[in-house]
């Protein structure tokens, strides 16, 4: 009896001793796992011959280890994507589904790249004002194409929507830089996107004088863009500053109309939208764009019969030979 509780007892205690060694390796293979993600998270930093870059000023730093870095940004746009249909009445499960599954064809072809895959991401930025109410500026990518002179270089200075400052953003505009020659300036303000702010205004004024100490800017030549709520931003400088913008682009944009525009009296002005847009009715765009013809503006209007809200990621090729035409007929007509 005494043979049989000995070896009971002996059977136990090597089970626990089994246990804690099951955990023990269990454990030590996570604090592994966790030092490799960390140790392979974005660090922000590109080569000194790359043409992106994440520029910082202010009190702004790269954080490589916040979690929006540490999870690529590509899982990040699929839960949000998959996220949306359930928080915003206007988006379906068809519309997001779609403009998911192109917007990660972005991404895929952008991470290939191994200089945009470097950048990590700062949606974190974003993510503070969701916690905080607070927008930071501090922040912008810097694109510059391959330049065969050292004369001064247009720029496209170019406001995100709500959301966050997706580097994606800058890729697919990359494209159009790469082609026309065109400096990329793309500054983050919070996830709203809400530029028709005090705060946002410096941003957006901060970031081109910053990227001039970087590279040589034709002052004469800034474009400004805004996608969605971007166009907010767009209008507030438009009205404040026009001297400082050749011309505008909306895209997708939310539009104070009433902010335009004696200032821009047969100067141009380029509109890209969707036909299928729930959010912005092409009807408010078209009537945007017949008022401010009444004041002499140079109103050019593309509307998209196939595109929604998300055409920037649906429609790319069409909204950049869209901006592309239009800059190059305004440059040829200054000429």
């Amino acid at each position: 009896m005494q043979t049989k509780l000995l070896a009971v007892s002996f059977i136990r205690t090597k089970r626990i001793k089994n246990r804690y060694s099951l955990a023990a390796i269990t454990f030590s293979l996570l604090i592994i796992l966790f030092g490799m993600i960390m140790l392979n998270a974005p660090d922000g930093l590109t080569p000194h011959h790359s043409h992106v870059k994440h520029r910082f000023y202010a009190s702004l730093t790269f954080d490589r280890y916040v979690l929006s870095n540490i999870v690529p940004e590509i899982d990040q746009i699929w839960l949000g994507f998959k996220i949306m249909p359930y928080l915003d009445y206007l988006l379906t499960s068809e519309q997001s589904q779609r403009a998911l599954t192109l917007t990660l064809r972005h991404y895929r072809q952008m991470r290939k790249n191994p200089d945009f895959r470097q950048l990590g991401s700062v949606l974190h930025l974003g993510y503070k004002e969701i916690i905080t109410g607070n927008r930071e500026k501090g922040h912008y990518y810097l694109y510059v194409p391959v330049i065969k002179n050292q004369s001064p270089r247009p720029v496209i200075v170019f406001l995100h929507g709500a959301g966050g400052n997706f580097k994606v953003y800058t890729h697919i505009l990359s494209k159009l830089s790469d082609q026309l020659g065109f400096v990329i300036i793309a500054p983050s303000f919070g996830y709203t996107g809400y530029w028709d702010t005090q705060t946002g205004e410096e941003g957006i004024l901060e970031a081109i004088d910053d990227a001039a100490n970087q590279v040589a800017l034709d002052r004469r030549n800034i474009y400004l863009a805004g996608l969605s709520n971007g166009g907010l931003g767009v209008s507030r400088m438009a009205s404040k500053f026009p001297g400082d913008f050749a011309g505008l682009v909306y895209i997708s944009p939310v539009i104070v109309r009433e902010e335009l525009f004696s200032e821009w009296r047969g100067r141009p002005i380029l509109i890209v939208t969707g036909a299928l847009d729930r959010r912005i009715p092409v009807a408010s765009i078209r009537s945007t764009a017949t008022f401010w013809r009444k004041f002499g503006v140079d109103v050019t209007l593309k509307i998209d019969p196939l595109a929604d809200h998300f055409l920037i990621f649906t429609r790319t090729n069409e909204l950049l030979t869209d901006i592309k035409d239009w800059l190059r007929d305004i440059t040829k007509d200054e000429k």
